[in-house]
């Protein structure tokens, strides 16, 4: 759950710099041919298979060959991509997709249930090492097995069972699930329909269902997307054609070249023609000109300053509210990240359907309003170096932070300076990040820290906020309501429904700041707009939609 850069193509507000997307008065028709040359920042794998494709680059690679039974929309909505149409079940426990007939494998082979059933059971199998199977505990007898497992792993680790055993006994387990809760869990009631069982409600299972599904019939690398495979050149390059048979239309390229670029050349290469897009860093993106032009969008996550509400100077939530005040984070952004990226004041990013919430406090940089705050919260005093004093006490903490985080070291320091206007007393202290984690999630012994956290597509916050798990209950904050609220959240399947427990959730939230909300760094991305049309940049990231990019036949 602890923030890591690993996949930051999603979410949000959408900023795309003037030019991306050519007027009407000036639209041309969409031209069939040419190839789009996209950067990539490091050399893929090859291994693009869609489960375990966790390395970034061979990840946006896969990206392009596979497709899920759900896709987001364009306010992270959840609708159709190889479905025709799903229900939820009057118990809320049973998911049913009914496939489309027109979904045809780069091979030509139909797309069926069997498939869809094969990719979940594939997943939940012992050997796989990915990073999904945490993400179907929900289904029916899974979190079972996961147990299971867990406690092999416990007798293995104290050595009362060898390594081979083990895994004979997890495989055994595996098996017993499949030929028991599993046969409900995931089932193909026909060739072109499959239901999904949980073992009680829950309504995050429904986005589990943008996971890109595998063939059952080869274990080549083939997929529903709108490219294929063509060619593979280690450390330099990845082609893909295009796959006539794309059920959301057939690809207006030929083909998409992926090339790796060396380190800080990108703006450059973009310049000179060799690349039509490449993601760019801020201080890139500042020195981009014509005829390339900056799409940005958050990233999926944001940055945040926690505070150990076990500590009694953090218990007061008139001292957090201070806190937050006193930070001028705007100026954080302006300054770390070039102003490519957005201040947050609640846990949800603008952009998503749930975080459209009214009677939220933005909490602007107001130095005078912390102050008068602190001094209503007993520490109006002020020592002889300025710092504010309650019962011989200075208002005083540790601020704690991950090495070799640039924008996160350099935001310690603008912290220190902020609160210190205001008479806040901050130490600084760099710590590795394996040892941080368990300073603040492990040992709890953290005053306070900055970290991030990346966010699932659906707005309940998992653990984040629980008191039941380490990662809630790192910053000691506890809420009755927030528990209800969560809860029923989980339960319910209608949007409408949804969005007016998360607008009073977050209402709760950013009234109580169980963390001083920070900011969301901005993806960025250098596109030539006087070759490429149709790029359309939104929540979704930039190649969302690449099937409907196109090069005018003068430029191809």
């Amino acid at each position: 759950m602890v923030r890591r850069r690993i996949v930051a193509t999603l979410l949000a507000m959408v900023v795309v710099a003037a030019g991306c997307a050519r007027p009407k008065e000036t639209e041309e028709k969409p031209t069939p041919g040419g190839t789009l040359t996209l950067g990539l920042l490091r050399a893929p794998t090859g291994l693009f298979r869609p489960l375990v494709s966790e390395e970034r680059d061979s990840a946006l690679v896969a990206q392009l060959m596979y497709s899920g039974l759900l896709r987001p929309g364009p306010q992270y909505e959840l609708v159709c991509d190889l479905c025709t149409d799903f229900a939820v079940s009057e118990d809320k426990r049973t998911l049913t997709f009914r496939l489309r007939p027109d979904v045809q494998w780069h091979d030509g082979r139909p797309l069926t249930a069997a498939d869809v059933v094969f990719t979940y059971q594939s997943i939940l199998a012992p050997e796989y090492t990915g990073a999904q199977a945490g993400k179907l505990t929900a289904l029916l007898g899974v979190q079972a097995m996961m147990d299971e497992r867990d406690a092999i792993d416990r007798e293995v680790a104290a050595g009362k069972v060898s390594l081979t055993d083990g895994a004979a006994r997890k495989t055994a387990a595996w098996k017993r699930w499949l030929d028991g809760p599993g046969r409900q869990a995931v089932a193909a009631v026909d060739p072109n329909t499959v239901t999904f069982t949980a073992d009680v409600a829950f309504a995050p299972l429904l986005t589990v269902m943008l996971l890109p599904i595998a063939p059952a019939h080869t274990r080549e690398l083939v997929g529903t997307g709108p490219f294929k495979l063509a060619e593979f050149k280690q450390g330099e390059s990845v082609r893909l054609v295009r796959h006539d048979a794309y059920h959301l239309g057939k690809p207006y390229v030929d083909a998409i070249v992926c090339r790796v670029v060396p380190p800080g050349q990108a703006a450059e290469m973009l310049k000179a023609g060799t690349l039509d897009y490449a993601p760019l860093s801020p201080a890139e993106a500042a020195g981009i000109a014509e005829p390339v032009k900056v799409a940005e969008w958050p990233v999926f996550g944001y940055q945040y300053l926690g505070l150990n509400q076990d500590r009694p100077l953090f218990a007061d939530r008139r001292v957090r509210q201070a806190l937050l005040y006193g930070l001028n984070r705007q100026g954080l952004v302006d300054s770390l990240l070039q102003g490519r990226g957005m201040v947050l004041s609640t846990h949800m990013l603008p952009g998503h359907w749930a975080a459209q919430v009214s009677g939220l406090n933005a909490y602007a940089y107001d130095p005078a309003k912390a102050a008068a705050l602190l001094t209503e919260a007993g520490w109006g005093a002020l020592d002889e170096q300025g710092y504010r004093v309650r019962d011989g006490r200075r208002l005083q903490f540790t601020l704690k932070y991950p090495k070799g985080n640039p924008a996160r070291e350099a935001s310690a320091t603008m912290i220190q300076h902020d609160l210190g206007a205001i008479g806040v007393k901050v130490d600084l202290a760099v710590l590795e990040f394996g040892p941080l984690v368990r300073e603040v999630f492990g040992e709890r012994q953290a005053d306070a820290w900055l970290l991030g956290w990346d966010l699932g597509i659906d707005p309940d916050p998992g653990p984040m906020f629980s008191p039941d798990n380490k990662w809630g209950q790192a910053s000691g904050w506890s809420s009755g309501q927030s528990e209800e609220l969560l809860s029923r959240g989980r339960r319910l399947s209608a949007v409408n429904e949804r969005k007016t427990v998360y607008d009073e959730w977050l209402r709760l939230i950013n009234d109580e700041l169980p963390y001083l909300f920070l900011y969301a760094e901005s993806d960025l991305a250098g596109v030539r707009s006087d070759r490429v049309r149709g790029v359309a940049p939104d929540v979704r990231g930039a190649l969302w939609n690449i099937w409907q990019w196109w090069i005018p036949g003068q430029k191809q």
